[in-house]
């Protein structure tokens, strides 16, 4: 199987008790950033348009503070990707929560195999982002074919380039919207209309991984669900200034 059809089976696991525990904290830290974030010029900016989506709004507000959760190792932050996304497509918080668990391994277990070059030039939480936003959506999918399809076709449109942080602009807020979107829509249009993607999509010889890396690391598939993994900031900068900021 492809990598992608490895992760798919590997999302299949049910989802227990303790792990939408763990997701109801991640759930609580990602309203708090969107919260914290109502009066920022992005905020200012979407109440322009009367009538906004609401998810559409905090799909843009997660990452303002720069208190979104953080994986450390795949060097990225799947809450303000994962939850929007979420709550567009649950009907229940069980459900939500379930798929929300789903998207963080998802888009983790893609991140964590990128490497120095790629982390060099993209921005991880847009070019994993859209593999955790496509598991979120297609979790309620017991197909784990389709589940694997809406991942690649999410991931055959992935991007997210660091330029963005040479001068004042909000790229970043639309890298996480962007794979918020590109997330669903892979969905629906493997769910609806049977669209296929190439599942070889990482690992294929004009795939993410020949085109953004230069020495990828194995994708694992652990028992434990990765969510347990990732960590709340305790300082509203990047991961790797904590260190000083102590």
């Amino acid at each position: 199987m492809t990598l992608l059809e490895q992760l798919a089976h590997h999302l299949q696991r049910p989802v227990n008790a303790d792990v939408r525990t763990r997701a109801r904290l991640h759930l609580l830290d990602w309203l708090a950033c969107v919260a914290g974030a109502r009066r920022s010029a992005v905020a200012r900016g979407t109440g322009k348009f009367r009538n906004t989506d609401p998810v559409s709004v905090f799909s843009l507000l997660g990452n303002v503070l720069e208190m979104d959760d953080v994986h450390r190792m795949a060097l990225l932050h799947p809450g303000p990707v994962i939850w929007p996304r979420v709550l567009w497509e649950a009907a229940s918080l069980e459900g939500a929560l379930a798929a929300a668990v789903r998207g963080y391994e998802a888009m983790i277990a893609v991140g964590a195999t990128f490497d120095a070059h790629h982390y060099g030039h993209f921005h991880p939480t847009a070019t994993a982002g859209v593999f955790g936003s496509a598991a979120a959506a297609a979790s309620g999918i017991s197909d784990a074919g389709q589940t694997a399809t809406t991942l690649a076709l999410a991931g055959s449109v992935t991007g997210g380039l660091w330029q963005t942080r040479h001068s004042s602009n909000e790229g970043k807020q639309w890298h996480v919207a962007h794979a918020v979107n590109v997330g669903g829509n892979a969905h629906f249009h493997a769910a609806v209309f049977g669209l296929t993607g190439p599942l070889d999509v990482l690992e294929g010889p004009q795939g993410l991984y020949a085109a953004t890396c230069r020495d990828p690391k194995p994708m694992t598939f652990p028992d434990q669900w990765r969510i347990h993994e990732v960590s709340f900031k305790p300082w509203a900068a990047c991961r790797h200034a904590h260190p000083a900021i102590d």
